[in-house]
């Protein structure tokens, strides 16, 4: 059966199309990513084309009132006209329990309206409502929180593990259309605040939860039937402590320097993905910083923005106190911010500009390092990435001052690596080549990129994902052995 799932790459899509095609079914995972996109149309009747079921599960990239609601609109209506076209038999999507009931809640208006249009279509359709995931507790709290303390009501709700919300999607998926709701929640019902406080503990987070029966949840005053799912609802077996217990939730804290796009932002999502606790770190770029930390919290991730010029000490400290009373010492480092620097020959540079880089990239480096190494050293662990390049290495016209920099922060590494190995911390560099989408691939024209993919074995430029799949690897606890290292993200180009 060919079944396409609108949202694969996200929380839920990932697990139900792995789900899938396990059961041995033509699954297309489609987003704007793979060249499918529900909003303006683009590759949707190409993906349709023999699919009997399509399951949508795709999530909207801001949740603010308007946008959210233009998204679930625009979205289903043209994936519902795409679907009647293509004579596709079974529309599947998944909405929440207790949309109907919390008005106040925009993010709950467009559900509603979402189910409301696939109501009203021709396309025979099941609407899969689910309890709050186990995975958004974290970003409960912290949409509650004023500084130490976090308000929240003590309704019940019955949170269910993303899991077990794949794994009945699929079920759903390969079942008749119902042209109706079904419910899915976990085994226990237990109340808000409560369940907060579970969550913290176990992840050693001191802040207060205070209960309110008037707090608001996401804008909304809860009763205690307001999250609740029917009498006929599907239970799912996972139950919340096993979860904990299980370290799902105990997530470390990682920060990443220069994060608000490119390979900082990859790497945030990822690391964030993988169950750490990520701060996105940013000079200017406020926006582009909270679309990655929204990203984040839409697939079930813990993130916060924070600015800071890495190249202040000060405000590196301040940034550092912001985290550390929301969520603890850093335990993975991740320094990517780049620092300007000026493309020329050496012949016609100043020292001011050579020695200016020198000083920017080292002093950032020099700042962030000090400022996270007292909680990695008091616990005895820690991880520590920076982001070099490859022209430390293979010099290119023009790019003396950021080679030579980079060249002196790998060498800074190598030093850091020696001193902190006994103290439980590892410290590597990651080097990639040119990389697509970031603003060092803007400096190479067509033709230069042409030479560089021919010098390549595989063909091709590295996307920001090839290098966070490194980061994340020296990030991990499966990195025990490994420091001092270089690892060269190009494609093989190095070996030329």
């Amino acid at each position: 059966m060919k079944i396409v799932v609108i949202g694969g790459s996200g929380l839920i899509g990932k697990k139900l199309v792995h789900k899938l095609t396990k059961l041995g079914h033509q699954v297309v995972a489609a987003s704007p990513s793979t060249g499918v996109n529900t909003i303006t149309g683009e590759g949707l009747a190409q993906a349709l084309v023999g699919a009997q079921v399509v399951v949508d599960v795709a999530n909207a990239p801001s949740w603010e009132d308007k946008a959210v609601l233009a998204f679930f609109k625009t979205s289903s209506r043209n994936l519902l006209a795409a679907e009647a076209v293509a004579g596709v038999g079974h529309h599947v999507a998944l909405s929440i329990v207790g949309t109907d009931r919390l008005p106040e809640n925009g993010y709950y208006r467009a559900k509603v309206a979402q189910e409301n249009l696939i109501k009203a279509s021709k396309v025979p359709y099941t609407i899969l409502r689910a309890t709050q995931f186990f995975e958004f507790v974290g970003s409960i709290a912290q949409e509650a929180s004023d500084g130490q303390t976090i308000r929240l009501s003590p309704a019940f709700l019955q949170p269910i593990l993303s899991d077990d919300v794949a794994a009945t999607l699929a079920d759903i998926t390969l079942e008749a259309p119902v042209n109706g709701m079904v419910e899915v929640a976990g085994p226990e019902k237990m109340r808000l605040d409560e369940l907060v406080r579970r969550f913290l503990s176990a992840n050693k987070d001191t802040r207060q939860v205070i209960t309110d029966v008037h707090a608001r949840f996401y804008g909304s005053e809860l009763d205690d039937y307001s999250l609740i799912p029917g009498d006929n609802a599907r239970i799912a077996p996972t139950r919340f402590e096993d979860w904990l217990s299980g370290s799902r939730a105990t997530s470390r804290v990682a920060l990443v320097t220069g994060a608000s796009s490119g390979i900082g932002a990859a790497t945030a999502r990822l690391l964030a993905a993988r169950g750490m606790r990520v701060v996105i770190n940013y000079l200017r770029s406020s926006t582009a910083a909270e679309e990655v930390v929204a990203n984040i919290e839409a697939a079930g991730g813990q993130a916060m923005a924070v600015q800071a010029d890495v190249r202040e000490a000060a405000a590196v400290e301040s940034m550092i106190e912001q985290v550390q009373a929301a969520w603890g010492g850093i335990d993975v480092l991740v320094h990517n911010a780049l620092t300007p620097y000026v493309i020329k020959s050496f012949q016609d540079m100043t020292w001011e500009e050579l020695g200016g880089k020198l000083d920017d990239e080292m002093r950032a480096a020099f700042a962030v390092t000090k400022a996270v190494l007292p909680s990695m050293t008091e616990q005895g662990w820690g991880r520590i990435i920076y982001l070099g390049t490859g022209l430390s290495r293979q010099p290119r016209e023009g790019m003396i001052a950021l080679g030579t920099a980079k060249a002196a922060l790998a060498q800074f590494a190598r030093y850091l690596a020696q001193e902190l190995g006994p103290l439980g911390i590892t410290v590597n560099v990651v080097e990639p080549g040119p990389v697509e989408e970031t603003r060092m691939a803007n400096v190479l024209d067509k033709e230069h990129k042409q030479r560089q993919v021919a010098a390549t074995p595989l063909s091709r430029l590295a996307h920001p994902g090839d290098v966070a799949q490194v980061v994340a690897f020296y990030a991990s606890e499966d990195n025990a052995f490994m420091t001092g290292t270089t690892a060269a993200v190009n494609g093989g180009m190095s070996m030329y």
